[in-house]
């Protein structure tokens, strides 16, 4: 299968689009693709426990948004979140107020998870069942129904241009 080329949304290096991270969803459902590099960073931004390599990702990241003169309202509006949200995290990590377990915690509480209402229930199941059996009978006689209509037309064209 052939590698599609895309570039990162933030520095315009090449990336392999089947590869890379997404940052977010553009105009249209287009996807912003991002370099290794620039996804390194933003780990390191939001996840990062040293400030100094925070404080180095989150001025590379503002450099590379400059230097590139990203104009997408949906990276911008992304980067400029992410910016914000590791300054602040890392102000918190200077200041010795960031608590990295109860920030673990709260990702995980983000997580999506499968309550028991969600889960499919066993009535679910037998419905979708006896769905798929109606379905399948529906299936055969629209199935013979269009086969007699289509044999029908056929001999009537053959009887109309060929007996008559």
């Amino acid at each position: 299968m052939e590698n599609k080329i895309d570039s990162c949304c933030l520095c315009l290096s090449a990336v392999n689009s089947e590869e890379a991270d997404i940052l977010t969803m553009g105009g249209y459902g287009t996807p912003k693709y991002l370099c290794p590099e620039c996804a390194k960073k933003i780990d390191n931004v939001l996840s990062g426990r040293d400030y100094d390599s925070i404080v180095l990702s989150l001025d590379e990241l503002n450099a590379s948004v400059i230097k590139s003169n990203v104009d997408n309202h949906a990276v911008l509006a992304s980067i400029t979140k992410i910016l914000a949200d590791g300054a602040e995290r890392a102000n918190k990590i200077k200041e010795g107020t960031l608590d990295f377990d109860k920030e673990l915690e709260e990702k995980k509480e983000e997580e999506f998870e499968i309550t028991e209402e969600l889960e499919e229930s066993e009535e679910d199941r037998l419905l979708d069942e006896k769905e798929a059996v109606v379905q399948k009978k529906l299936d055969k006689i629209t199935s013979i129904v269009s086969g007699v209509i289509l044999v029908a037309a056929i001999a009537y064209l053959i009887w109309y241009f060929f007996i008559s």
